[in-house]
Protein backbone atom coordinates (compact mmCIF):
# COMPACT_ATOMS: atom_id res chain seq x y z
CA UNK A 1 0.00 0.00 0.00
CA UNK A 2 1.23 3.77 -0.86
CA UNK A 3 2.07 5.90 2.12
CA UNK A 4 -0.24 8.38 1.29
CA UNK A 5 -3.29 5.82 2.94
CA UNK A 6 -1.80 6.09 6.29
CA UNK A 7 -2.09 9.73 6.54
CA UNK A 8 -6.14 9.98 6.21
CA UNK A 9 -9.28 8.23 7.23
CA UNK A 10 -11.62 8.10 4.27
CA UNK A 11 -11.51 4.16 4.33
CA UNK A 12 -13.99 3.32 7.10
CA UNK A 13 -12.71 -0.37 7.64
CA UNK A 14 -9.09 0.84 7.62
CA UNK A 15 -8.08 -1.94 5.56
CA UNK A 16 -5.23 -2.20 4.16
CA UNK A 17 -3.17 -1.26 7.06
CA UNK A 18 -1.93 -4.38 7.09
CA UNK A 19 0.01 -3.71 4.35
CA UNK A 20 1.33 -0.73 4.95
CA UNK A 21 4.76 -0.01 3.80
CA UNK A 22 6.41 1.65 6.56
CA UNK A 23 9.53 1.92 4.72
CA UNK A 24 8.04 4.01 1.98
CA UNK A 25 5.80 5.93 4.25
CA UNK A 26 9.53 7.18 6.10
CA UNK A 27 11.35 7.58 2.77
CA UNK A 28 8.39 10.10 1.68
CA UNK A 29 8.40 12.03 4.73
CA UNK A 30 12.44 12.18 4.47
CA UNK A 31 11.68 13.46 0.63
CA UNK A 32 9.32 15.76 1.63
CA UNK A 33 11.28 17.76 4.43
CA UNK A 34 14.59 17.53 2.17
CA UNK A 35 12.14 19.28 -0.44
CA UNK A 36 11.26 21.95 1.87
CA UNK A 37 15.05 22.45 3.18
CA UNK A 38 16.09 22.58 -0.43
CA UNK A 39 13.52 24.84 -1.92
CA UNK A 40 13.63 27.04 1.67
CA UNK A 41 9.94 26.18 2.12
CA UNK A 42 8.01 25.68 5.53
CA UNK A 43 5.60 23.10 6.07
CA UNK A 44 3.18 23.86 8.55
CA UNK A 45 -0.38 24.27 9.61
CA UNK A 46 -2.02 27.37 9.13
CA UNK A 47 -1.35 30.35 6.72
CA UNK A 48 -0.01 28.28 3.99
CA UNK A 49 -0.62 29.09 0.03
CA UNK A 50 -1.29 25.82 -0.81
CA UNK A 51 -2.87 22.48 0.91
CA UNK A 52 -1.51 19.30 0.73
CA UNK A 53 -4.49 16.52 0.94
CA UNK A 54 -3.07 12.72 1.49
CA UNK A 55 -6.22 11.21 0.86
CA UNK A 56 -7.45 7.53 0.39
CA UNK A 57 -10.22 8.35 -1.51
CA UNK A 58 -10.78 4.39 -2.61
CA UNK A 59 -14.20 3.10 -0.20
CA UNK A 60 -16.81 2.25 -3.27
CA UNK A 61 -19.64 3.13 -1.30
CA UNK A 62 -18.53 6.58 -2.26
CA UNK A 63 -20.07 7.68 -5.80
CA UNK A 64 -17.64 8.71 -8.01
CA UNK A 65 -15.76 12.30 -8.57
CA UNK A 66 -17.34 13.42 -5.09
CA UNK A 67 -13.81 13.56 -3.74
CA UNK A 68 -12.46 15.41 -6.84
CA UNK A 69 -15.15 18.11 -6.47
CA UNK A 70 -14.53 18.58 -2.59
CA UNK A 71 -11.10 19.33 -3.51
CA UNK A 72 -11.79 21.52 -6.30
CA UNK A 73 -14.48 23.40 -4.15
CA UNK A 74 -11.12 23.67 -1.63
CA UNK A 75 -8.94 25.63 -3.78
CA UNK A 76 -11.35 27.95 -4.72
CA UNK A 77 -13.46 28.57 -1.54
CA UNK A 78 -9.59 29.32 0.21
CA UNK A 79 -8.12 30.44 -3.32
CA UNK A 80 -5.20 28.40 -2.30
CA UNK A 81 -4.04 25.90 -4.58
CA UNK A 82 -4.79 22.48 -3.92
CA UNK A 83 -2.28 19.47 -4.23
CA UNK A 84 -4.08 15.72 -3.69
CA UNK A 85 -2.36 12.28 -3.99
CA UNK A 86 -4.67 9.51 -3.39
CA UNK A 87 -3.95 6.11 -3.39
CA UNK A 88 -2.59 3.95 -6.13
CA UNK A 89 -5.13 1.11 -6.15
CA UNK A 90 -7.53 -0.19 -8.25
CA UNK A 91 -10.41 0.73 -6.09
CA UNK A 92 -9.38 4.62 -5.66
CA UNK A 93 -12.08 7.11 -7.28
CA UNK A 94 -10.45 10.01 -6.79
CA UNK A 95 -7.48 11.55 -9.22
CA UNK A 96 -4.10 12.98 -7.67
CA UNK A 97 -4.41 16.26 -8.69
CA UNK A 98 -2.70 19.56 -8.49
CA UNK A 99 -5.61 22.84 -8.31
CA UNK A 100 -5.44 26.57 -8.81
CA UNK A 101 -6.82 28.57 -6.63
CA UNK A 102 -9.55 29.50 -9.13
CA UNK A 103 -10.40 25.66 -9.04
CA UNK A 104 -8.51 25.02 -12.24
CA UNK A 105 -6.87 21.48 -12.57
CA UNK A 106 -3.88 21.47 -14.19
CA UNK A 107 -2.22 18.19 -13.29
CA UNK A 108 -3.81 15.17 -12.49
CA UNK A 109 -3.55 11.41 -12.53
CA UNK A 110 -6.08 8.49 -12.37
CA UNK A 111 -3.89 5.88 -12.64
CA UNK A 112 -4.01 3.08 -10.31
CA UNK A 113 0.14 2.46 -10.56
CA UNK A 114 2.28 4.93 -8.52
CA UNK A 115 3.15 7.92 -10.93
CA UNK A 116 4.61 11.65 -10.52
CA UNK A 117 2.71 15.02 -11.36
CA UNK A 118 4.43 18.26 -12.16
CA UNK A 119 3.12 21.33 -12.51
CA UNK A 120 4.26 24.65 -12.68
CA UNK A 121 2.95 27.09 -9.29
CA UNK A 122 2.47 30.64 -9.67
CA UNK A 123 2.12 31.52 -5.87
CA UNK A 124 0.91 35.41 -6.93
CA UNK A 125 -2.46 33.54 -7.61
CA UNK A 126 -3.18 33.35 -4.05
CA UNK A 127 -5.25 35.81 -2.79
CA UNK A 128 -6.50 36.36 0.60
CA UNK A 129 -9.57 38.42 -0.79
CA UNK A 130 -12.75 35.44 0.13
CA UNK A 131 -10.95 34.98 3.38
CA UNK A 132 -10.22 38.67 4.07
CA UNK A 133 -14.17 39.00 4.37
CA UNK A 134 -15.23 36.48 6.88
CA UNK A 135 -17.68 37.65 9.67
CA UNK A 136 -15.47 37.95 12.96
CA UNK A 137 -18.74 38.43 14.63
CA UNK A 138 -20.11 34.66 13.68
CA UNK A 139 -16.51 32.95 13.35
CA UNK A 140 -13.01 34.25 15.23
CA UNK A 141 -9.73 32.88 15.09
CA UNK A 142 -6.98 33.28 17.15
CA UNK A 143 -3.73 31.85 17.04
CA UNK A 144 -1.52 31.21 20.71
CA UNK A 145 1.23 34.12 21.11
Amino acid sequence: MPPEAALSGYDDQLSGLDRLDRRALADGLTAVAAAARELDVNVLCGGARLLAYLTYAANPRIPSGVWRSHLISRAAETQRFVLAANAAEPDQHCPSMVITPRGEVVAEATTSAPCALHAELDLAEVSDLVLSQQREDVVGISYPA
